[in-house]
């Protein structure tokens, strides 16, 4: 007997906290620009200048951090680099940098799961994107007598322009021949246009 509609076995997998910091992250923008960066990590392990992120005074860093409709979207950003193993530590000019220590590998792992977040989101957004705009339609047909009555008189309309098709019967005779006012089967020449005819 199965719980719920799942067959037996089957186990509801819990989120992890690199996925629960994941889903904080309210911006594709923001997820991309992490998505990049891990990506950077885990092709280039050894490279130093990508395990330093800048992200208080890098201006496109910056920007996608802050690209969310909360206050807080920049540290969801800085919540989700801590939970892969990345650490905050105060740079050169005391500014915030995150770091990601020598002992600690980015994996392509972690790169897939930023991207299937950033896929899911961006069909979150689509999808409320569509019933904002059903919405406003919706309204909008409300306020104008309704949606109903302009598809009503839509198909009578239609149903008029049949009546008056039906009306005229079906067609059972063939094309004639309908002989112009020149009287040449409605071929013109170039003298008939008004032209000289010496060209």
């Amino acid at each position: 007997m199965g719980y719920a509609g799942y067959a037996p076995g089957h186990s509801v997998q819990e989120l992890t906290e690199k996925q629960k910091a994941l889903r904080q992250v309210e911006s594709v923008e923001c997820l991309e620009m992490i998505e990049k960066l891990f990506k950077n990590c885990a092709q280039n392990p050894s490279e130093k200048k990508y395990r330093k992120v800048k992200f208080e005074t890098n201006a496109k860093i910056k920007a996608a951090f802050e690209s969310g409709k909360s206050t807080t979207s920049n540290e969801s950003a800085v919540q989700c680099f801590l939970t892969h193993g990345w650490v905050l530590e105060e740079g050169e000019t005391n500014e915030r940098v995150l770091k990601l220590p020598e002992a600690v590998q980015q994996t392509f792992q972690d790169v897939r799961e930023v991207t299937e977040r950033k896929e899911t989101l961006q069909k979150e957004l689509q999808a409320a994107f569509r019933r904002r705009v059903a919405a406003r339609s919706k309204a909008a047909g409300a306020s104008s007598g309704g949606c109903c009555s302009a598809k009503e008189a839509l198909l009578k309309q239609l149903e008029a322009d049949k009546l008056e098709r039906a009306a005229k019967g079906p067609v059972t005779t063939g094309s004639k021949r309908v002989d112009g006012a020149l009287g040449n089967g409605g071929f013109s020449t170039p003298q008939d246009a008004g032209c000289c005819g010496s060209a």
